[in-house]
Order: structure tokens, then sequence, then C-alpha cells
């Protein structure tokens, strides 16, 4: 069983300590991650993994929650980046690349 686990951090207010802000076992259950991107001004970020699903996690009430999940017509998906306005997320496999309205 292949267990995985995402951590988000906190930059301490004297900026000299990092601190686990939110601590989620298993994001994508049995699968592996495979690929993060996380929005430059808003508070989003996105996963893909093995499974070809991906996952849309945002901060709300000081901690990162999943939102959102989308599952590709693809066996694995292997990279992602969200647009600058962060409304459409690019998904790459191993042989196509597909663009995708970001829920929410």
């Amino acid at each position: 069983v292949y267990m995985s686990t995402m951590r988000f951090w906190n930059l301490s207010g004297d900026g000299l300590e990092w601190k686990v802000n939110t601590f989620i076992d298993n994001p994508h259950e049995e699968n592996i991650v495979t690929s993060l991107a996380m929005h430059r001004t808003r508070n989003i970020v996105v996963s893909t993994s093995k499974d070809g699903t991906q996952k849309q996690w945002k901060f709300t009430a000081g901690h990162w929650t999943h939102s959102a999940t989308l599952k590709l017509n693809c066996d694995e998906a292997l990279c992602n980046e969200l647009s600058d306005d962060g409304t459409v997320l690019a998904v790459g496999t191993d042989s196509c690349v597909s663009c995708v309205t970001c829920p929410g």
C-alpha cells in the first residue's frame, strides 16, 4: 500500500521558523501524487495523481482544504500548471496536454 502526505507550511511572523499549517494524509487515496501547482496570488493549489485525477485545494479559515476533484480522461496525470488568472488548468500526460476550467 502506497502512503503519501501533503504538508502546507507557514513562515512565522518573525520570519525565523517554518511551521506545519495543514497536514493531509493520502491526498489522492492510495495513488501517487505526481505534481503540485500553486497559484501566485490566489490561495489555490492543484495536485495531480497517477489515477488521472486532479484535486483543487483552497486556503479557507486558516487551513488548506479539499475543494474539488476532476477525473481526467487519461491513465496518469503527470504535470500541471495554472493560468495567470487561476481559471484554467493545463494537465500533461505521457501523450497530450488537456486544458480544463478550474472549478470555483
